[in-house]
């Protein structure tokens, strides 16, 4: 579960959504402002089952309001890690995820990330080691 003791925290995460971007997961798959994002070849995915379609139930005006509120979490559980949104990041604030996207707490349970939160860019990715090098 995310949250609890990793509140306070430094994490290092990939900024997808900007501010005003549409930021929607469907069936594990990202879209920003409508197109698939395929260029994804740093994303890695662990698990090979998907969780069902559950936030496509509600109105895109509620979900926004749970997310903004950092409630998507406590509400949907797991089940956002596949399907999320569609939501609009607010003026502000950012949209992060975890190259492990199977196992990443991020903006899909986290909410926003205000703009006075992220700190820089990363200079290497040292784990793990097969991956060792330079960010893209």
């Amino acid at each position: 579960q995310c949250g609890g003791s990793q509140y306070g925290k430094d994490f290092i995460k990939r900024v997808i959504g900007l501010p005003g971007d549409t930021v929607e997961i469907r069936d594990g798959i990202v879209f920003i402002n409508g197109q698939k994002q395929d260029d994804e070849d740093y994303a890695r995915f662990v698990d090979s089952a998907r969780y069902p379609r559950t936030s496509a139930r509600i109105a895109k005006d509620a979900f926004q309001k749970y997310w903004e509120n950092r409630e998507t979490g406590k509400l949907f559980s797991d089940f956002v890690r596949d399907n999320f949104g569609p939501i609009t990041v607010p003026q502000g604030y950012y949209f992060v995820m975890g190259d492990n996207r199977d196992r990443s707490c991020d903006s899909r349970y986290w909410g926003p990330v205000p703009e006075l939160y992220i700190k820089g860019k990363p200079l290497i990715i040292y784990w793990p080691p097969s991956r060792i090098g330079l960010p893209k």
